[in-house]
C-alpha cells in the first residue's frame, strides 16, 4: 500500500506527497528513468500518493507503467505546488509547462 500519512513538521500537509517518482531535473537534458510496477494482488493509494514521471527540462519523461490485480484509490486527490507545475495525486506521465521534453 501506498499511503500519504500527515506529521507534524515544516511544510504544511496540504503541500507534502508521497510515492514513486522518475524526474528530468531542469535545465536537464538527459531522458528520466522508467517505473514499472506490477502487483499480482491490489495496490492501494490512499491520499496525497502520486506515481509519476515527470519532465521538467529537456529530456522525455520515462515510460511508466502499472500492472495490478485491483487499483484501489481513495478519491482524497490533491493538487500540491511543486516546481513550478502542479502535482496532482494519481498515476501519470507528464510534462511541466516550463519543460521542452515530452511525457511517454
Amino acid at each position: 500500500m501506498l499511503q500519504h500519512r500527515a506529521e507534524k513538521g515544516s511544510v504544511p500537509h496540504k503541500q507534502r506527497f508521497t510515492g514513486l517518482f522518475s524526474e528530468v531535473e531542469p535545465g536537464a537534458s538527459g531522458a528520466s528513468g522508467g517505473i514499472d510496477i506490477d502487483v499480482a494482488g491490489t495496490l492501494e493509494m490512499q491520499g496525497a500518493v502520486g506515481i509519476t514521471s515527470t519532465t521538467f527540462g529537456a529530456g522525455d519523461a520515462g515510460p511508466l507503467q502499472v500492472s495490478a490485480g485491483d487499483l484501489l484509490m481513495d478519491g482524497q486527490s490533491r493538487v500540491v505546488p511543486y516546481r513550478g507545475s502542479e502535482f496532482v495525486a494519481g498515476i501519470a506521465s507528464e510534462a511541466a509547462p516550463s519543460s521542452s521534453g515530452q511525457a511517454q
